[in-house]
């Protein structure tokens, strides 16, 4: 946006409160403009997330105009360790959204890996009920995790990094398997 153009409403702060705020009114016909002293989207969260040394995408910092989006998606939902939707109010009465072809993505790349591995970690970040929200089947299959205004808790970051590690373990600890005859 120019910076001449008149905005209605000025947000301070880019994680998820600001995020929220701005699709709410932007829905509601608001004009926003939403600015962080950071160079990133996802605020604390994010800050969380890095300062544990894990490594995050977030789509709309990271697509670039000619990109084509929708491709650039599926590579990163194809290569991720792990895809974590955020469910709440917003998502709920969003019946149709581009986030839900991403988590069909993810839903498609689940079925190529073996049951009980941990692929999918829902988090939701208000008190929408995850039994009744409006999510696939194979996220209500799972644990969702409760992140009371999008802020990660050490517990979460904890539980996260330590199935991170149980998943690498199992990558770089198991032999390779041998061939037989016919796969030769």
């Amino acid at each position: 946006m120019k910076s001449d153009q008149p905005t209605d409403f000025l947000i301070i702060g880019a994680g998820f409160s600001g995020l929220v705020i701005a699709e709410r009114l932007s829905a509601a016909g608001w004009k926003c403009v939403v600015v962080d002293r950071r160079n990133h989207l996802g605020g604390n969260a994010r800050d969380a997330t890095d300062a544990a040394g894990v490594k995050t995408w977030f789509d709309l910092e990271r697509l670039e105009g000619g990109d084509d989006y929708d491709r650039k998606i599926q590579r990163n939902i194809a290569r991720c360790s792990f895809f974590i939707p955020i469910v709440s109010a917003t998502t709920q009465r969003r019946l149709e959204g581009y986030f839900r072809r991403e988590w069909s993505y993810a839903i498609d790349r689940a079925r190529n890996i073996a049951d009980g591995a941990v692929f999918i970690l829902p988090v939701c970040v208000d008190d929408t009920n995850e039994g009744a929200a409006q999510v696939p089947d194979k996220f209500r299959a799972v644990h969702f995790t409760r992140l009371a205004g999008g802020e990660v808790s050490p517990a979460f970051l904890e539980q996260y990094l330590s199935v991170a590690r149980r998943v690498a373990h199992l990558a770089v600890g198991e032999p390779k398997p041998k061939l037989a005859s016919a796969d030769r």
